[in-house]
């Protein structure tokens, strides 16, 4: 088990463990799999700006449509374009509307389009 550098204390240890169990025993695991540590995404990223947004991806806790009519906070959850829900799944992998960035960023990446998931992508 990988314990990341900055738990210097043994109740640091012992917390980072007993957090790192709960996760592989929670629902998220199941929906969001092995995800990468905030000190594995700083070195992808180039700032704080960055960080939040990609820790925001892997929750699935970006602000979209489908996202705020969950909280009754927009009255539309769907996409204007392709009128299915605009949830970040289809926002990353289906909507027509980033159809060519998307497919820019899977060449560069070398992945197949065909065969993508959420859990791959992440």
């Amino acid at each position: 088990m990988d314990i990341p550098g900055r738990c210097h204390s043994k109740p640091e240890k012992q917390s980072y463990l007993i957090s790192e169990t709960n996760y592989f025993s929670s629902k998220y695991y199941d929906l969001i799999g092995n995800s990468p540590d905030i000190g594995t995404i700083t070195k992808w990223t180039q700032n704080r700006r960055q960080d939040i947004l990609i820790a925001r991806i892997i929750s699935r806790m970006i602000v979209t449509p489908a996202l705020l009519n969950r909280f009754n906070l927009d009255s539309n959850p769907f996409c204007n374009i392709c009128n299915e829900t605009n949830d970040l799944l289809h926002i990353l992998l289906r909507c027509r509307k980033y159809s060519t960035s998307r497919l820019h960023l899977w060449q560069n990446l070398n992945i197949d389009e065909n065969n993508i998931t959420f859990k791959a992508f992440i």
